[in-house]
């Protein structure tokens, strides 16, 4: 594991993404980015579940973690809106210019995100 390996990649190599269709089950590992009325809500599928049709749905690739993820868009998200969101919604097609700050192992990833998940005392 090396906390320094890390380079900004593009979101959509990292994702495929899916506009939620209603009665789709996504699989947990996934995350929901809410795209009308919205700053950008993201959250991670703990489990597979259906996503209502006003988010847009990031499946994580092989060898990226989700949960890992989660917390690179809950810091990186609210500038990129910032910069491209034009209104109260959020087109889609934005996140093609979307690049990300990742650790590229992905036991680094999983590490970090074990990490983050740890209530603080």
């Amino acid at each position: 594991m090396n906390l320094k390996d890390h380079k900004k990649i593009p979101l959509l190599e990292l994702v495929d993404m899916d506009r939620a269709k209603k009665g789709v089950v996504y699989q947990a590992g996934s995350l929901k980015v809410q795209i009308s009325a919205t700053k950008g809500q993201t959250h991670y599928l703990g489990t597979d579940q259906e996503v209502e049709s006003h988010f847009v749905v990031l499946k994580p690739k092989p060898g990226v973690c989700g949960e890992y993820l989660y917390h690179v868009l809950q810091q990186e998200l609210p500038a990129f809106l910032y910069a491209y969101q034009t209104g109260l919604n959020i087109k889609p097609e934005i996140f093609e210019h979307m690049r990300v700050d990742v650790h590229t192992d992905l036991a680094t990833q999983q590490h970090i995100a074990s990490i983050m998940r740890t209530p603080m005392i």
